[in-house]
C-alpha cells in the first residue's frame, strides 16, 4: 500500500475511535444525568409525599384538638347543668299534707318553744299573729319569697289553689308593762287591739308565719316608724285578686333555731 493510504486508514481509524469514545461517553454522561435526574425526582416525590403526609397528619392533629375541645366543653357544661340540678332537687321539699288537727298541735307546740325563747330575749310573744275584723268571702293570704302562704281558707279560690299554707305562727316585741314571756293582755285582746294593746311602739316586732312548706317566714317593723305591718291581704269573693292585698312581705328568717324547731315538729308528725 502507499503509504498516504495507510495514514488515511490510520486516521479515519482514530477518528471512529474517538467518536466511538465520545459517543460512550456521551451516553455515560446522559445516563448519569438521566440517573440524577429520577433520583431528583424520586427525592423531590418523597419530599412532597412527606409534606403531604406531614400536613395530613397536621390537619388530623389539629382536626382533632379542634373536635375534642368542644367536646370537652359540651362535658363541662353538661355537669354543670347536672350538678345545677341536683342541687335544685336536693333543696326541693316533698309537700306536707297536714289535717287541721296536726296544724294546732304543731302551732301550740311551738308556741311553747317560742315563750322560752321571748324569755332568754326579754321579750314577750303572743299567738295572735293574724287578726281581722268583718271581711268579704276571699281567702287571706300573705306573699313571701317563695309565692303567696294561705293564711285563711274561706274556700275563694281554696287551698288547692295554693301551693303554701299557714300552719300558725306568733309575734315577738318588747311589752310596754315589762311582760317577759306570754303576753296574757295580747292573748285577751280584742280583734282591733291584737298585740298592740302591750308593745313598746318603739322597738322591733317579729312576725313569725309557719308554712307547711317548713319554712319559718319573718316580717320585722317599728310601729312607731311604720305604723302598722300590714302583710296580710284577703282576694275579691270571687277569689282573685284586688284592691285588699297586702301592702308588705315576709322575708325568710334567719332565726335557725326557729326552723330547726318547725323541721323537728313537723317530723314528728
Amino acid at each position: 500500500m502507499y503509504p498516504s493510504l495507510i495514514s488515511e486508514k490510520i486516521i479515519l481509524s482514530e477518528i471512529l475511535r474517538i467518536r466511538k469514545r465520545g459517543e460512550n461517553v456521551v451516553k455515560k454522561r446522559w445516563i448519569i444525568i438521566l440517573g440524577l435526574g429520577i433520583l431528583l425526582t424520586g427525592c423531590g416525590s418523597k419530599a412532597k409525599e412527606s409534606q403531604q403526609k406531614t400536613k395530613v397528619s397536621s390537619e388530623q392533629t389539629s382536626s382533632t384538638k379542634i373536635s375534642s375541645e368542644p367536646a370537652s366543653q359540651t362535658t363541662s357544661a353538661s355537669l354543670g347543668v347536672a350538678d345545677s340540678e341536683t342541687t335544685q332537687a336536693s333543696t326541693q321539699k316533698a309537700k306536707i299534707n297536714l289535717s287541721a288537727d296536726k296544724k294546732q298541735e304543731i302551732n301550740d307546740q311551738f308556741l311553747l318553744w317560742a315563750i322560752e325563747q321571748a324569755k332568754v330575749g326579754n321579750m314577750a310573744v303572743t299567738s295572735r299573729y293574724f287578726d281581722h275584723g268583718a271581711a268579704g268571702r276571699g281567702d287571706w293570704y300573705a306573699n313571701t319569697p317563695d309565692g303567696e302562704v294561705q293564711v285563711q281558707d274561706n274556700g275563694y279560690p281554696g287551698a288547692g289553689s295554693y301551693d303554701i299554707h299557714s300552719i300558725g305562727g306568733c309575734v315577738f316585741y318588747t311589752a310596754a308593762d315589762g311582760t317577759i314571756g306570754l303576753d296574757e293582755k295580747a292573748e285577751q285582746a280584742s280583734t282591733a287591739e291584737s298585740y298592740y294593746i302591750n308593745l313598746d311602739p318603739s322597738k322591733p316586732v317579729h312576725i313569725y308565719l309557719l308554712g307547711d312548706n317548713d319554712q319559718v317566714y319573718e316580717y320585722i317593723f317599728i310601729p312607731q316608724k311604720d305604723g302598722y305591718a300590714n302583710v296580710f291581704g284577703e282576694l275579691e269573693d270571687n277569689g282573685t285578686h284586688g284592691q285588699y292585698g297586702p301592702k308588705n312581705s315576709f322575708s325568710i328568717s334567719n332565726d335557725k333555731a326557729a326552723k330547726e324547731k318547725l323541721n323537728e315538729l313537723i317530723g314528728n308528725q
